[in-house]
C-alpha cells in the first residue's frame, strides 16, 4: 500500500520539476517592450516586439506610438524590422530572466514600483501567451522594487541600451 503513494509522490515531482525548467520563451508567444519618458521631446518610447512565430525578426517603433496605444488600451504595434542576430539573441536571454510574478498571474495588468511617477522613466513590457496580452508597467527605480524584480529591470534597462546602441 506504500509503494502507490510513494510512486505517485515521484510522479507528482517530477512533472513539477519538468515544469519550472521549461523557459520562458516556451510561455510567451510575443514581447513588447521598452522604456517609456513622458517628460522628454523626442523618442520617448522605443518599444521592440518580439515574436516566436517569426523568431528571426525584431520589430522597433521609435515613433512614440506607445503613448497612443496606451490611452486607447490596444496592441502596440512596431513596424520597422530588423534581423541582427545580436538584437535578437540579446532579447531571447532576457525573456529567459523574467520573472515568475510576471508569468503566472491571473491579474492582465500589473504595475511595479511607481514608473515614472517622478520622471525616472518607467518600463513597458507586454508578453501575449495562449491569445491572453498581460500588460507590465514597471518602475526603473529598483529602490522600489523587490531584489527579483531590480535585478531584472536592470537586465531590461541594459537590453534596452543594447538594442539602441546597435541601431545607430
Amino acid at each position: 500500500m506504500k509503494y502507490p503513494l510513494y510512486v505517485l509522490l515521484l510522479v507528482i515531482a517530477c512533472r513539477m520539476s519538468s515544469k519550472a525548467q521549461t523557459s520562458t520563451q516556451d510561455k510567451v508567444d510575443d514581447v513588447v517592450f521598452g522604456i517609456y519618458c513622458e517628460s522628454c521631446k523626442k523618442q520617448c518610447a522605443i518599444m521592440y516586439h518580439y515574436t516566436s512565430t517569426d523568431s528571426t525578426t525584431l520589430y522597433v517603433d521609435s515613433t512614440d506610438n506607445y503613448f497612443q496605444s496606451h490611452k486607447l488600451n490596444t496592441p502596440l504595434v512596431c513596424h520597422t524590422p530588423t534581423h541582427d542576430r545580436e538584437k535578437i539573441e540579446a532579447v531571447r536571454a532576457l525573456l529567459k530572466d523574467v520573472p515568475d510574478d510576471m508569468l503566472y498571474r491571473t491579474d492582465v495588468n500589473r504595475t511595479f514600483g511607481c514608473p515614472d511617477c517622478s520622471d525616472q522613466c518607467g518600463i513597458y513590457m507586454e508578453f501575449t501567451n495562449h491569445q491572453t496580452r498581460y500588460r507590465f508597467y514597471i518602475d526603473t527605480d529598483t529602490s522600489m522594487l523587490n531584489e527579483r524584480m531590480g535585478t531584472f529591470v536592470k537586465k531590461v534597462k541594459s537590453v534596452v541600451e543594447f538594442l539602441k546602441s546597435k541601431s545607430k
